[in-house]
């Protein structure tokens, strides 16, 4: 047998068709290659791929369009119902609730603008009767009419006769003022268009703070049921209580129709009822006429004694009473008099009444009783005489009002005397104050008189020597004449005289003349024809 040696070293090494199955190492590197070629796409497909890792932690349907849905919050649930233009546009920005009436053309620009078309408003100097004026630019809504309307016509108190100024005029007590309404119960006797004095004549004795304030105001219409006046302008003084209107409680306020004459002509006395507080008596003469006032000789505008009034002695039963004034006086009540113990104080410009010493005419030792003191207006009274050193004479009044008349007063009643020894029984009253007389006319002319006198103190038989004494006398009262032509004689507001048994005299009241000429001499040159006082001169 042949050795295997050489069968297999020399044909199987040297054939290249045998190789591919006889050697395995390329068999087992073809599958470890492929290993590595298959492993690139194992490693990098998870690692990169953008499928698997952004899509489902990315999505934008997931967290886009549900979180942040348009249909959710936009159109139906915010802009919607929110902000629909019905629901806030409209109501709130409405052009007919918001514009029309705040920029109303016809409410701002046609009223203002339509002035060319309307006639001019009245003037109160344009020479013509207009608008709410009673005469040529005046009354109404303008200045009362200085000469006056002449709506009454002339006035003529025939040589002989005496007329009373309450049966030419109405007059109406003030119980209230509010604006420009006057609350009265005697409204029903005035009519619109009329021109009224208001005036305050009296207060309280604890405020008398209103009393002389006046004016002169015209009526727009009349409430007769409602018991109301409304005038063209409100009062701007104060009437009532402490320095207003707001409560006329316990104050005198009146107001006066002023007539309107065509001319006046005085043969006869032209007077007035005392003042009495009620419109049954006031004490006023007051009126205008576009012409003249005359007063020829023989006639008379006459108010002695008009004024504020005293009476008999108090409820001790011999001191004598103060005169009224200011204040009212005060009335007789049993165990209880004006004053905590009788004195013979005065009651503003009221006289003081003579005081006794003792309570009951029995214990008057003295043969005639203490005088009562003399009022004062704008000069001071006198005091009443003393008698023995168990009775004191009343004390006299204080002094008020203006000068120039910026208040209007009537005079002061005297006090009254005390009772004396072997009567007459009772203190004598001491005389009446002098009354309130206003004229406004183109001419004045006085030939006769104008008096506003203080009368005389009330006094026992001058001729026996016992009893009661004299009351003082009674202050003179206010004259204020206006004209643009004066003439005077006698033109008189003096107080009552001393009297016989011991009363005190009145002081001289206010006289007040504004002019253009008076007595021939132009402003401010002339002299008055005045007794007493001496008149306070002004330009009329």
């Amino acid at each position: 047998m042949n050795p295997p040696g050489p069968e297999v070293s020399v044909p199987d090494q040297s054939t290249s068709d045998m190789g591919v199955p006889d050697s395995e190492p390329p068999d087992q590197a073809a599958p470890d290659q492929a290993a590595q070629d298959q492993a690139a796409p194992d490693q990098a497909a998870p690692d990169q791929l953008v499928p698997d890792q952004l899509v489902p932690d990315q999505q934008v349907p997931d967290q886009q369009v549900p979180d942040q849905l348009v249909p959710d919050q936009l159109a139906p649930d915010q802009l919607v119902p929110d902000q629909l233009v019905p629901d806030q546009l409209v109501p709130d920005q409405l052009v007919p609730d918001q514009l029309v009436p705040d920029q109303m053309v016809p409410d701002q620009l046609v009223p203002d603008q339509m002035i060319p078309d309307l006639p001019p408003p009245p003037s109160c100097t344009d020479g013509k009767k207009n608008g709410s004026e009673t005469g040529v630019d005046c009354g109404g809504t303008c200045p009362p009419c200085a000469l006056g309307s002449g709506g009454d016509g002339a006035l003529t108190v025939a040589k002989g006769k005496t007329t009373k100024f309450e049966t030419l005029t109405v007059a109406g007590v003030v119980a209230s003022i509010t604006g420009a309404t006057l609350g009265s119960p005697d409204a029903a006797k005035f009519k619109a268009g009329d021109e009224i004095l208001l005036i305050n004549l009296q207060g309280t004795k604890a405020d008398t703070g209103a009393v002389g304030n006046h004016e002169f105001l015209t009526i727009k219409s009349v409430a007769a049921g409602a018991q109301t006046v409304e005038l063209f302008t409100p009062p701007v003084k104060a009437f009532g209580n402490s320095g207003g209107n707001a409560s006329l409680t316990g104050q005198k306020v009146f107001m006066i129709r002023v007539p309107h004459y065509t001319s006046v002509t005085i043969d006869g006395t032209l007077t007035a009822s005392r003042y009495v507080g009620t419109t049954a008596g006031l004490g006023v003469v007051v009126f205008r006429s576009k012409s003249t006032v005359s007063v020829p000789a023989g006639g008379s505008i006459n108010l002695t004694g008009a004024g504020y009034y005293s009476t008999e002695y108090s409820c001790n039963g011999v001191s004598g009473k103060p005169g009224e004034s200011l204040a009212p006086q005060p009335k007789n009540v049993s165990g209880k008099c004006w004053y905590a113990n009788p004195t013979n104080q005065p009651n503003f410009g009221g006289g003081g009444g003579g005081l006794s010493n003792c309570n009951t005419y029995a214990c008057a030792t003295q043969s005639i009783g203490a005088g009562g003191g003399g009022a004062s207006h704008a000069t001071k009274g006198s005091a009443g005489k003393n008698n023995g050193n168990k009775q004191k004479g009343g004390l006299p009044g204080l002094t008020y009002g203006k000068a120039d008349l910026s208040r209007l007063h009537l005079g002061s009643g005297g006090g009254a005397g005390a009772g004396g020894y072997s009567g007459p029984g009772t203190g004598h009253p001491g005389g009446d104050g002098g009354g309130l007389i206003h004229v406004v006319a183109a001419k004045i002319a006085v030939a006769g008189s104008v008096v506003a006198d203080g009368q005389v103190g009330g006094d026992n038989h001058c001729t026996i020597s016992h009893g009661s004494g004299s009351g003082g006398g009674g202050s003179g009262g206010t004259i204020y004449l206006r004209g643009k032509t004066v003439t005077l004689g006698t033109v008189r507001a003096s107080g009552g005289k001393v009297s016989c048994k011991g009363g005190g005299s009145g002081g001289a009241g206010r006289v007040r003349i504004d002019y253009g000429v008076l007595n021939g001499k132009s402003y401010p040159n002339a002299s008055a024809s005045v007794s007493t006082p001496a008149a306070y001169m002004g330009k009329f």
